[in-house]
């Protein structure tokens, strides 16, 4: 990963060396289409609430905000409420960041190892991963190896995941299986196949009828 540089290594010692303080916390969660369709357990709402959770037994964080990412994946930094939280970093509205686990805040090596190193202690900001039990405030947690490994691993587990994902739909496929919203006119049987929807059929056999004569939808 990166070198910090002086200067951001020296944003970060001012914040570790500054008398107790109250830190503007933030909470950010993610949810991916992946962790969408495998569980429930990494819903926005739970994380979310196992966070605040956290604060609450914390006299040094106060709540701020709340940055919540849906359907975005971990792979880039591409995402609405992340630009929003980099906003409020930027205008000093924000310097502490709690995320549920590392993952949560990327899953590519590269550009989360970027923000650990770089981003974020350039603007004084502590950043917190409950669950991989680290805290940049704490110069143990930043000087080990557990970022780059975690980094890695997350990287290799999304990769993973999504090969796994696309191999499920194709065997879906071939056995005619539906995984997409099914279409008007359409159902799905036991089997989970589809099938014509008959108390809709004569709306549909309309909707081809007027087609085939030329008639055009109202573009207005």
């Amino acid at each position: 990963m990166a070198r910090v540089s002086k200067k951001v290594s020296a944003a970060q010692r001012e914040a570790e060396n500054a008398p107790h303080r109250i830190w503007k916390t933030a909470i950010y969660a993610r949810l991916s289409d992946f962790d969408d369709v495998l569980r429930d357990t990494e819903s926005l709402e739970v994380q979310i609430s196992y966070i605040k959770e956290y604060i609450n037994h914390r006299d040094d964080l106060m709540l701020l905000d709340v940055f919540a990412d849906k359907r975005c994946t971990g792979m880039n930094f591409d995402r609405p409420e992340f630009e929003r939280l980099l906003k409020a970093l930027q205008e000093r509205k924000i310097d502490c960041i709690v995320v549920k686990d590392f993952s949560r805040l990327g899953r590519n090596f590269v550009e989360t190892g970027q923000y650990l190193e770089q981003v974020f202690p350039l603007f004084g900001v502590r950043f917190i991963a409950i669950n991989d039990n680290y805290d940049s405030l704490n110069s143990q947690s930043r000087d080990g190896m557990l970022v780059p490994i975690k980094s890695m691993i997350n990287e290799m587990y999304s990769k993973d995941l999504s090969q796994k994902i696309q191999s499920c739909f194709r065997s879906k496929e071939a056995r005619g299986e539906i995984y997409t919203p099914v279409p008007f006119g359409y159902k799905r049987n036991q089997q989970n196949h589809l099938v014509l929807d008959e108390e809709v059929s004569d709306v549909v056999m309309r909707i081809f009828l007027w087609k085939k004569s030329g008639i055009q939808t109202d573009k207005s």
